[in-house]
Order: C-alpha cells, then sequence, then structure tokens
C-alpha cells in the first residue's frame, strides 16, 4: 500500500474514533457506574487516534521524499473490524442510555466482558500501529527511535483522563489549584465579578481605589506592591481588576485594565512582563475609551500610541483556539445558567460576568469566579475542554453542594463527573 493510500484510510478510522470517543466519554460522565468500565476503553481509544494521526501525518510526508513509493506493509482489515464493532457498541450504550435518562441501569455485569474485548484488541492494535510508525519512520530517514518514541509518548501523555476540578481546593479563604507537574498548589486564577463599591469592605474598597490610581497615573511600583497586598490581605489577584464605582454608576465603568493603562503610558517592557507574568490577560477589552474604538486589548492602545516597542510582548498567546462564534455561544449558555442560579443577585449588584475569551490564552486550569452568599465559598470553577466549557458550581445551592455541567454550543446539561484529556 502506497503512503496516499494509507493516509486516507487511516483518516476514516480516525474520524470513527472521534465518534466513538465522544459518545464514550458522554456515557462516562453521566453515569457513575460506567466511568471506571469505560475509563480504559476510553483511553484506549483516545490513544490509538492520537498515534493513527502520526501514521498519517508521516505517511504525507513520505509521499514528498523518494520513499513516496515505498510499499507500506499494513493489514488493516482486522481494525477496521474492531472500529466497526467499537461503533456499534459507544451507539448501542448511548441508546440504551437516552432511553432512561440519567437514571440508567445498563446491566455492567454483562457490559464488563465486553468493554475487556476492545480494550484487549485495541491494545494489540495499538502495538501494530506503533511497529508501523516505527519502521517507516526509520527506514525512510525521517526520523530516529528515539524521535519515534518521543511522539509515541506524547500521544499517550495526551490520552490520559483527568478530572479537572480535583485539582482545585476551595476554603473560605483562599482557591488554590494543584499543580500536574509538581505537586505544588497556586492560587486559582479569579475572575472579579463585584465592581461596585456598595458591595465590598471600606478597607477593600480603598486598596483597590489606590491600585486604579496607580495603574492611571503609571505609578508602576506602587501598582505592582499594591498587586502583592491585596494578594496577602484577601487572597485575590488584582491584576485585572477595573476601577469600582457606585452601583449608579456601573453603566459607565470603562473596564480599563492596569495592563490597559500600561500600554496607555507605554510602560517599561520589563512593567509589561511582570504583569502578564502574575496574570494580566492580553485579550481582555475595554468597554469604553476615547479612542479609535471602545471595546479596545491592551496591544490595540499600544498600536494607538504607536508603542511599537510593546508590540509583541502585548500580543495574545493563543493556548487554546477556540472560535469567536463558538466562545460567544458559549458565554451566553454560562450566563444563563448563572442568572438561573442567581437570580436578581446578578441585577442587584451589577455583577461583572466571566468573558470566556480570558480562557483562551491558560494552560489547562480552571478559573474561579466567586460568588458572595451567606453560604461560604460559593462560586464557579470554569475551564474550556476543546470547543466545549466545564463549569462546576460550589456551595450555589447549599452547603457543601457541588454541581457540574458541560456546555456546548447548543446546549447546558448537567453532568454526574467532568472528564478530560491531558494536553
Amino acid at each position: 500500500m502506497d503512503p496516499v493510500t494509507l493516509a486516507t484510510l487511516v483518516g476514516s478510522s480516525i474520524y470513527s474514533l472521534i465518534d466513538v470517543v465522544k459518545l464514550l466519554k458522554g456515557v462516562a460522565e453521566t453515569v457513575k457506574d460506567a466511568r471506571e468500565d469505560l475509563g480504559e476503553l476510553l483511553r484506549r481509544s483516545e490513544r490509538t487516534r492520537n498515534i493513527l494521526e502520526l501514521l498519517r501525518i508521516t505517511s504525507r510526508e513520505l509521499d514528498k521524499t523518494r520513499f513516496r513509493d515505498m510499499n507500506l506493509a499494513m493489514d488493516l482489515t482486522k481494525f477496521e473490524q474492531t472500529m466497526k464493532q467499537l461503533l456499534n457498541f459507544a451507539r448501542d450504550v448511548v441508546g440504551k442510555k437516552a432511553k432512561v435518562g440519567l437514571a440508567v441501569r445498563l446491566n455492567w455485569v454483562t457490559k464488563k466482558s465486553e468493554v475487556k474485548v476492545l480494550s484487549d484488541r485495541m491494545a494489540e492494535h495499538e502495538r501494530e500501529i506503533l511497529d508501523v510508525l516505527m519502521i517507516v519512520n526509520t527506514a525512510s530517514t525521517l526520523r530516529t527511535q528515539s524521535e519515534v518514541e518521543r511522539m509515541a509518548q506524547r500521544a499517550v501523555d495526551r490520552s490520559e483522563l483527568q478530572r479537572p476540578f480535583d485539582r482545585l481546593t476551595i476554603t473560605v479563604d483562599s482557591v488554590q489549584t494543584k499543580s500536574e507537574e509538581t505537586d505544588d498548589f497556586t492560587s486559582a486564577r479569579t475572575w472579579l465579578g463585584y465592581n461596585t463599591i456598595e458591595d465590598l469592605p471600606e478597607d477593600y474598597v480603598i486598596l483597590r481605589k489606590e491600585l486604579s490610581d496607580a495603574a492611571y497615573w503609571g505609578e508602576w511600583n506602587k501598582l505592582l506592591n499594591i498587586l502583592k497586598e491585596g494578594r496577602e490581605r484577601y487572597n485575590e489577584s488584582w491584576v485585572n481588576a477595573v476601577r469600582m464605582k457606585t452601583r449608579e454608576q456601573a453603566n459607565n465603568m470603562s473596564f480599563w485594565a492596569p495592563l490597559h493603562q500600561a500600554a496607555y503610558w507605554r510602560a517599561p517592557v520589563d512593567v509589561v512582563r511582570k504583569l502578564i507574568d502574575l496574570g494580566a490577560s492580553r485579550t481582555l477589552r475595554s468597554r469604553w475609551s476615547d479612542y479609535t474604538y471602545l471595546d479596545m486589548t491592551p496591544l490595540e492602545l499600544a498600536h494607538e500610541f504607536e508603542a511599537s516597542e510593546l508590540y509583541d510582548i502585548l500580543s495574545p498567546v493563543i493556548r487554546h483556539p477556540v472560535p469567536t462564534e463558538t466562545l460567544a455561544l458559549l458565554e451566553t449558555q454560562f450566563h444563563s445558567l448563572i442568572r438561573a442560579d442567581l437570580g436578581a443577585h446578578v441585577e442587584n449588584h451589577r455583577l461583572y460576568l466571566p468573558v470566556l475569551e480570558v480562557l483562551t490564552e491558560l494552560r489547562d486550569e480552571p478559573m474561579w469566579f466567586p460568588i458572595k452568599s451567606t453560604l461560604s465559598a460559593a462560586g464557579y470553577a470554569y475551564q474550556l475542554d476543546g470547543r466545549d466549557l466545564l463549569v462546576r458550581s460550589f456551595n450555589v445551592h447549599g452547603t457543601n453542594e457541588q454541581r457540574t455541567y458541560r456546555i456546548t454550543e447548543e446546549e447546558c446539561f448537567e453532568i454526574d463527573e467532568a472528564l478530560m484529556f491531558g494536553a
């Protein structure tokens, strides 16, 4: 089989595995009893998909070399049969689930044996594909054995299932995220939704005003010291904080954050870098300005004032590329969920609801939107998963009550556990 034919055939299997993973992950997230059983099959399916993608890339690369006529000895007959069985199994499980909703009563005593058989077959196919990948790369000198091994390991790492919200530790005083690599805890990035002075203690309001004044006048050392003080006194990051107003003035807020002011003042590059290192968002837009547009990012302001030395550092680094239209739909669904949960609280306190474009800059970490309530440590953790949004509410509906949701472009639905693959 020539490289082009192999790439085409592999492509159809990849598409089938995308469907399988989507279907099975939906069951694992909503049916607790099925989660452990389906976990290994999910990992195997995603891992095989990733390795097949490597093989497809290699086949296309090979077609551009003097090895384009290489005969690739790979019999896909058994693999295609397994793909068909796997897809039918996934559709069968979802079909039965749909008939009984969340109160699913699948007989996993009998299903376990089928899952185990499919997992074992996927493991066998995975080894076969890896062998072909290694032979093709080394025989054609496209890559060395160690390079292929590193590629394969990366594919395995990306296939590990994670429970993103399990890394959060939430207390009355702080919200922290546990690092996957070091097991260290760091303060979670916080969306500051309360920006009217009536909602917060006087000492808090005074310090926030001093922060905004320091940014407004370009007093960078003072600004950085207040950011540190805000973290120590209130366990909050104010690097994206906007100037607070009264409730009557809430509709006239400019929503300029410190990074906007840094662009306006043509702050030194090292100051801008420090703000970004502290978590300043480069995608945040103002809602009012005296300049070309009302909704401007720090980069646009830098261009407005021809601060060319800031162009590169203020250019957003997008780690989760999601279409603007998709983000807008997810944001609408998320805001509807918050409004349904909180009712009049949103308007009474003029809440600044989360803007999801900020998430495109983050690594795989949840953001925290705290809610002031008689219940302690109330709020929402939220994180992108591809083109979906995962949300978990804490203590919004009652003490020690958590609810988890998956939000797509079309709908928002409650799930038992959020699952995502490693990045």
